[in-house]
C-alpha cells in the first residue's frame, strides 16, 4: 500500500481505489501513479497532494512533470524505448561507426535525463546518467574532429553544474569547448561559474530559441538585461523572459508536435536545464521559479 500524507487511511485502506480525476489531472486507478487535488470532507484525500510513484523501498517518489503536454505512461513507453536503443547502439560500436554512435547515444541520454527528472527519479539515480553522459562526451571526441558544438558544451555544462560534478572530471572539455565567438551570456555565465566559482559574463547576446529544430537567433536584451539589472531585480526580469520569450518558443514547439505522428519525436518535458542552471549562477529567488514549468526547482 502506498502511504501518502494527507490521505485518511483509516478511512480508504485501499488508497489506490479511493482516487479519482479531479479538475485537468488524471488518475491512474491501481496504478500507484498520478497527482490530483481533492477534498479532504469529500474524499479523504489532502488539498493539491500530489501522488508520485512507488520505489523499490515503498516510499513515493514525485512526478514532477508540470505541463499536460504528455501523460506519465508516454514518458515511461519513452524511456523504455530510448534505453533499449541506447543498448542496442552500445553493442554494434565499432572503429568505422564511432562518431556516428556515441553521437547517437549522447542524444538519447540526454532524453533519459530528462525524462527521469519528469517522472521523479531520485536525484542521485539521474545523477549515474549524468555521469554516464559525461563519459559518453569522452569518448565522442576522441572519434569526432574538431571542437564540440554549442548545444552539446551547454548542456553538458548546465548537467553538471546543476549535479555537483566535481569539476576535475570535466578538465576535458576545455580543450574541446565552442570557439569563444559563439559563446553567448548563457554558456559563458555557466562556464565561469561551474570552473571558476564566480558568476560573470563579458558577453553583450544570447541565443533564443526560434525554430523546432535547433535554431536560434542571436540576440540583445532578454538575457542580457537580466544579468545586467540590479540583484534585487533580476528574478522579475527572469520571469518575465520565461513567461514571454521562453513560453512563446516552447507553445510553438508544442503545436508542431501536435501535427507530428509520435514516433517522430521525443518529447522530454518543459523543463529548460540551461535556464535552470541561469537561474541557479545568478542565486535568483527559488520561492519565485520554483512554480515555473521550465525550471527543475530542486536542482537549484
Amino acid at each position: 500500500m502506498i502511504y501518502v500524507q494527507g490521505v485518511d487511511h483509516a478511512r480508504y485502506p485501499d488508497f489506490q481505489e479511493a482516487v479519482y480525476s479531479h479538475e485537468k489531472w488524471l488518475i491512474l486507478i491501481g496504478s500507484g501513479y498520478g497527482k490530483c487535488k481533492g477534498n479532504t470532507q469529500k474524499d479523504g484525500i489532502g488539498e493539491a497532494m500530489e501522488l508520485g510513484k512507488n520505489d523499490k523501498k515503498g516510499c513515493v517518489t514525485m512526478l514532477r512533470i508540470k505541463d499536460d503536454f504528455k501523460t506519465m505512461e508516454y514518458y515511461q513507453k519513452e524511456l523504455e524505448n530510448l534505453e533499449k536503443r541506447i543498448k542496442r547502439f552500445r553493442d554494434n560500436i565499432n572503429q568505422e561507426n564511432a562518431s556516428r554512435l556515441y553521437i547517437a547515444i549522447g542524444i538519447k541520454l540526454l532524453s533519459v535525463i530528462l525524462i527521469k527528472y519528469q517522472l521523479g527519479y531520485e536525484i542521485d539515480e539521474i545523477k549515474r546518467d549524468v555521469l554516464d553522459y559525461i563519459e559518453n562526451d569522452r569518448l565522442k571526441v576522441q572519434y569526432c574532429k574538431g571542437n564540440m558544438i554549442y548545444n552539446d558544451v551547454t548542456n553538458l555544462l548546465s548537467l553538471v553544474y546543476l549535479f555537483n560534478i566535481d569539476s576535475k572530471q570535466m578538465e576535458f572539455i576545455k580543450t574541446y569547448m565552442v570557439e569563444e565567438k559563439y559563446i553567448d551570456i548563457r554558456l559563458d555565465i555557466i562556464r565561469n561559474t561551474y570552473f571558476e566559482g564566480k558568476c560573470y559574463s563579458i558577453k553583450d547576446f544570447y541565443y533564443k530559441d526560434k525554430g523546432y529544430f535547433g535554431d536560434v537567433s542571436k540576440e540583445n536584451g532578454g538575457l542580457v538585461d537580466v544579468y545586467a539589472a540590479p540583484d534585487a531585480e533580476r528574478t522579475d526580469l527572469f520571469l518575465r523572459h520565461l513567461n514571454t520569450v521562453k513560453d512563446k518558443h516552447h507553445r510553438k514547439l508544442v503545436k508542431y508536435y501536435e501535427s507530428l505522428a509520435e514516433d517522430r519525436y521525443t518529447y522530454t518535458g518543459a523543463t529548460d536545464i540551461v535556464l535552470t542552471a541561469v537561474a541557479k549562477a545568478l542565486a535568483l529567488d527559488m520561492s519565485a521559479l520554483c512554480d515555473s514549468k521550465y525550471i527543475a526547482s530542486d536542482l537549484l
